[in-house]
């Protein structure tokens, strides 16, 4: 019988396949960063919209007035979206401010506050009260209509999400690309369309 000779890699070939490796690593690693920063932003997005939600179901199935707003349970309504959690409530005077007779409902917070920034605008940087009518409104009772963004400061496109909030309580998401940037919700320019 002939003996055949293991035969191993050469060191060409080797660093020919160790090339090949590193090319497809180049390619695939930013494809799987870029999904994996939209599933976190459409995570956010859905979470807080899903407190939104909760909160006006709340109102309208138990006939009380309840609050949505960047909190705490401990801290109460903090109005600092940049902290990244919020809470839900049944606000018993309805003044948009967490009380100790006020029942907690819910509590949430970003899967990753680091990556991702919130901001918004007119009721959201106070706090929104839902009528037993699900009506949307500022904590003085007036009409509430507003923005809140969850953006990725990221070359993903699109890279953030606003759900928006119209005074019948309803909110819808929109999203749009801000070329990798998270400006301020105030300049009108600024707002997803």
């Amino acid at each position: 019988m002939a003996h055949r000779k293991a035969r191993g890699l050469t060191l060409l070939e080797l660093l020919v396949a160790l090339a090949v490796a590193a090319v497809l690593a180049a390619v695939a690693v930013p494809s799987f960063e870029a999904i994996a920063v939209r599933n976190r932003l459409s995570l956010s997005a859905n979470q807080l919209l899903g407190a939104m939600l909760a909160a006006r179901n709340l109102a309208i199935t138990r006939n009380v007035r309840a609050t949505f707003c960047a909190g705490s349970a401990d801290d109460g309504c903090h109005r600092d979206w940049a902290r990244g959690e919020w809470i839900v409530f049944i606000d018993r005077d309805g003044d948009g401010a967490f009380e100790q007779d006020d029942e907690l409902h819910a509590i949430g917070s970003l899967p990753s506050p680091d990556t991702l920034v919130i901001a918004g605008n007119g009721p959201f940087n106070s706090a929104i009260v839902f009528r037993p009518s699900g009506a949307a409104t500022w904590p003085s009772g007036a009409f509430a209509a507003g923005r809140l963004r969850t953006c990725a400061v990221s070359a993903v496109s699109p890279n953030a999400v606003e759900l928006v909030l119209i005074g019948s309580g309803r909110a819808v998401s929109q999203t749009c690309d801000l070329n990798g940037l998270c400006p301020l919700l105030s300049d009108q320019s600024n707002r997803c369309r």
